[in-house]
């Protein structure tokens, strides 16, 4: 294929790909905001020292969503046990969001020919270099199965917060 050829395959899947990615780095984003707000939370409840410790620590770079998963989960087994209906659940499907979005945030989008064919048929991939290509796919019914995992995950997280 002409380097050409690919710029025009990458003009015709891209705008699906930015779409997708921006809405779900947004909504993991939220989510992650929603964990810093309970994390905070349990170590104060004065509302200028919660922010203090946002702007300073939680929410920088400092701290990855991994590691604000980590203290969530120890924070919500320790002192918050029966705070949520099924913790075990929250956790996994942040688990699966971080995985999601590491993928999206890191892996460049499938603009080869056959890529346009997927996503005629709803799927949409990115390649991962590990020592070779790997393509990881999703089609529509994944993609609103994350959204739909997403959007109960801002609910669980916002009605839990005390």
């Amino acid at each position: 294929m002409k380097f050409e050829d690919s710029k025009d395959l990458y003009k015709e899947i891209a705008p699906n790909g930015y779409r997708i990615r921006g809405y779900f780095i947004n909504e993991v984003i939220v989510i992650a905001r929603l964990m810093d707000r309970h994390i905070v939370k349990h170590f104060t409840d004065d509302a200028d020292k919660q922010m203090e410790l946002i702007e300073l620590f939680i929410s920088t770079k400092r701290v990855s969503f991994e590691g604000k998963r980590q203290a969530f989960k120890a924070i919500v087994d320790k002192y918050y046990p029966t705070r949520f209906k099924d913790k075990d659940k929250i956790y996994a499907n942040l688990k699966k969001i971080e995985d999601l979005r590491n993928i999206l945030a890191h892996n460049i989008l499938d603009t080869r020919q056959e890529a346009v064919e997927s996503i005629k048929n709803g799927v949409i991939g990115f390649l991962s270099f590990h020592n070779e290509s790997i393509l990881i796919t999703y089609n529509k019914d994944e993609i609103e199965n994350f959204k739909t995992i997403i959007k109960d995950l801002q609910k669980e997280l916002f009605d839990g917060m005390v």
